[in-house]
């Protein structure tokens, strides 16, 4: 999203590093994590009409679900310090992160990628909402 931090320059590093990355994928049904295979794959991805690149419904992709824990990086529309994180108001991501915590045993490690602007002292909260374990923002 426009008013959200950047995460291209974090998925390139991550495939000169030889990491696994994985994007979101979006439906009606939920959200679910699906393999990247290049820089080029990244490149070529539609856009959902949110401007969002997204891998189309058909595509078959590995599903990160299927995969050992590891780490998430997220964007928002703002952060606390201790782990909040109010997003765009589908709970895409929280029904997401509850349903990787029931079906694994080790969760990833969760991150929010944030302007300084976005952090804030305190953000309305629901009982459905996953907290996230660290903010990074230049400050």
């Amino acid at each position: 999203m426009q008013n959200e931090i950047d995460t291209e320059p974090i998925l390139r590093k991550m495939f000169e590093d030889g990491k696994r990355v994985f994007v979101p994928r979006y439906s009606k049904s939920g959200m679910e994590m699906v393999k990247l295979h290049s820089m080029e794959d990244w490149e070529n991805l539609p856009l959902t009409k949110w401007d969002i690149k997204q891998p189309y419904l058909k595509d078959n992709r590995e599903n990160a679900l299927g995969c050992r824990a590891g780490s998430d990086c997220k964007t928002g529309v703002a952060f606390t310090k201790d782990g909040l994180r109010l997003g765009h108001g589908g709970g895409y991501y929280d029904r997401y992160m509850k349903n990787i915590k029931e079906l694994q045993s080790v969760s990833p490690s969760l991150s929010g990628v944030a302007f300084k602007e976005q952090v804030v002292n305190n953000l309305p909260t629901e009982d459905t909402d996953v907290k996230i374990d660290k903010v990074l923002y230049a400050d």
